[in-house]
């Protein structure tokens, strides 16, 4: 017997009578899940520099093409989706999972906090507003000299609201 989600309003096969939710959806219907990978080696981002004949504050040139690079994955993921309304506004929060596979040995990996602020950077704008709205986590940290990559899943959930 198939019902109809109450959130969504899509089909799903009943399992349990007392099933209210799809089981897509591991977070009952409140929003996404997408994943998108990023091809080549994660680059962590680098400590602003500072430039002193024009006293100016600057982003190494790597780390803005590797940004540049991570917000063009993610513009594929939209596009792909034009059903669904970008960015993500806010109070939704969007959970950002990392997979990183790198390149490097054990002693040499680039770390993995800078790589996730990168790919922050990266997306913001594009699948959210502002990057208060995610909550990055890193699941795996992969050696793989073959293909270096980072597989990113994006998640909406609703921000529960104290009263």
């Amino acid at each position: 017997m198939t019902t109809r989600c109450k959130k969504c309003g899509g089909n799903y096969l009943l399992v349990d009578s007392k099933d209210e939710y799809c089981p897509v959806w591991e977070h009952q219907c409140s929003g996404l899940k997408l994943t998108f990978e990023v091809l080549g080696p994660p680059v962590p981002k680098a400590r602003p520099r500072f430039n002193k004949t024009t006293r100016q504050v600057y982003t190494p040139k790597e780390t803005k093409d590797y940004e540049r690079h991570v917000g063009s994955c993610s513009w594929v993921v939209t596009a792909r989706n034009p059903w669904i309304e970008w960015p993500i506004k806010e109070p939704q929060q969007v959970i950002v999972d990392m997979e990183i596979h790198h390149e490097k040995s054990y002693g040499s990996a680039p770390d993995a906090d800078n790589v996730v602020k990168a790919i922050c950077d990266g997306i913001e704008g594009v699948i959210y507003v502002n990057d208060r709205q995610a909550v990055p986590r890193v699941t795996r940290v992969l050696y793989n000299s073959h293909f270096p990559k980072v597989i990113v899943t994006i998640e909406a959930i609703e921000q529960k609201r104290a009263k």
